[in-house]
């Protein structure tokens, strides 16, 4: 017979064993977990090292921040930009570095971040405002809920500088390709100028011969035998002259001549306003003025393809750059004499140029219309483009619209589009606010 004590012995046995076998499992189970956590770890710190590389070598300022809009970490050009330290930066409200958009733009929610890049000022405590490009993403949890944003400021400092250039370099081109039409309408009032300077001149020699005759009848009211031969020939040199046709024609001449220096002058002076830089800062402005201006200077560019139909309403100032919106307007307007000048080449007789200006609630606005052929709809979408044009080499580079957009839209805050008639001319709508948005 089996000894029962021997039999406990081996159920404990094989117990233990079992046991054991348990524990080697559970042994090589945690094993694997902690090497698959610390492998985890690795990534994770490997990952963290990465971003922060990353970030520190963007060439944009990065600002993340929690839900309120405090930052909680940078990178990039940020420290450089602001003018401050990584640990200065973190707690700081994104909303007190920058300049242009206002409080309410930004608040309740970090969603008015994310309508779209928008141009601002990023304050720096070193070298003032920087003009910056933002962007700005939100971050999320796993629910969804917005618990933060990461926003990309881009410094457009230098890109700022090179469209002010560009603008100045427009303005040039369009001056030189102006410049023949300016020269003409200068030369026709100078030459009756001349002209009427030279008749004055040769009328007042006439009368000053004259005058010496009749000097010469003061003998005869002495008695002096030679004045009836006097008094013939006065006689015959008033007809030589035709005394009563200078009488009339004098004040005639000398009126021509002041209306053609006046003319010279109005001409020479919306020359100067429109080629002078000027300030780069916005003031308020007569847009109906600066389309008067804007007709005198291209006179030459339409005079011959339309007729000009003024429809200026009574409109309040505008805040603006003048040298800007001049050269918005002379783009449009040049534009709609050649649109024009394409269509009457083959039908003959004028076109029509329309440009109207009305107050409305909380702008003023400018339509200007031509009875060209139309902007075809196949590139309706690219008229604004860089360097896109239609135009046969010399009569356009593509800049003109590209850059009136540009300034009307980015600098002040307004609205530049079109409709097309097809067949029957295009009207462009120009919209500007009374006061620039904050």
């Amino acid at each position: 017979m089996t000894d029962p004590a021997e039999e406990r012995v081996a159920k404990l046995e094989r117990r233990l064993e079992r046991a054991q076998a348990e524990n080697r499992v559970l042994e090589r189970m945690i094993e694997d977990k902690t090497r698959s956590l610390y492998v985890t770890q690795c990534e994770l710190r490997d990952s963290k090292v990465f971003l922060e590389n990353v970030l520190a070598s963007m060439s944009s300022a990065v600002m993340i921040t929690d839900v309120d809009g405090r930052i909680t970490s940078v990178g990039g050009t940020t420290a450089r930009m602001s003018g401050l330290d990584d640990d200065e930066l973190v707690g700081t409200c994104l909303f007190d570095l920058l300049l242009g958009p206002t409080w309410s733009d930004w608040v309740p929610a970090l969603e008015h971040l994310c309508l779209g890049p928008r141009e601002a000022e990023l304050q720096s405590a070193r070298s003032g405002p920087v003009p910056v490009l933002l962007t700005t993403s939100l971050l999320r949890d796993e629910d969804g809920g917005v618990v933060g944003a990461v926003c990309v400021a881009t410094d457009i400092s230098e890109r700022k500088q090179l469209e002010v250039e560009l603008r100045h370099a427009q303005r040039l081109e369009s001056i030189g390709q102006l410049a023949a039409g300016v020269a003409h309408e200068i030369n026709t009032p100078i030459q009756f100028i001349g002209d009427s300077a030279r008749f004055i001149g040769d009328a007042f020699e006439d009368l000053t011969g004259l005058v010496v005759e009749y000097r010469k009848l003061k003998p005869l009211a002495q008695g002096e035998p030679t004045g009836p031969k006097l008094v013939a020939t006065i006689d015959e040199l008033e007809e030589e002259i035709d005394i009563e046709f200078v009488e009339d024609e004098v004040p005639k001449a000398i009126a021509r001549t002041l209306d053609g220096i006046e003319r010279v002058s109005s001409i020479v002076k919306a020359l100067k306003q429109f080629s002078h830089p000027g300030e780069d800062d916005l003031a308020p402005a007569d847009l109906n003025q600066l389309i008067e201006t804007t007709l005198t200077v291209a006179k030459n560019e339409y005079r011959y393809v339309a007729e000009i139909d003024l429809e200026l309403g009574q409109i309040p100032d505008v805040l603006c750059n003048r040298g800007d919106l001049g050269q918005v307007l002379i783009n449009l307007v040049v534009n709609a004499a050649h649109a024009i000048g394409d269509v009457v080449a083959e039908s003959g007789g004028l076109g029509r140029i329309t440009i109207r200006s009305r107050a409305e609630a909380d702008g003023v606005a400018v339509d200007i219309a031509d009875t060209g052929g139309g902007i075809p709809e196949e590139i309706r979408e690219r008229v604004f483009e860089p360097f896109f044009t239609t135009k046969e080499p010399g009569r356009g580079t593509g800049q003109g619209l590209a850059l009136a957009h540009n300034i009307v839209v980015s600098k002040h805050g307004g609205r530049l589009d079109f409709d097309v008639d097809p067949g029957s001319g295009t009207t462009f709508h120009l919209w500007l606010p009374r006061k620039r948005a904050a």
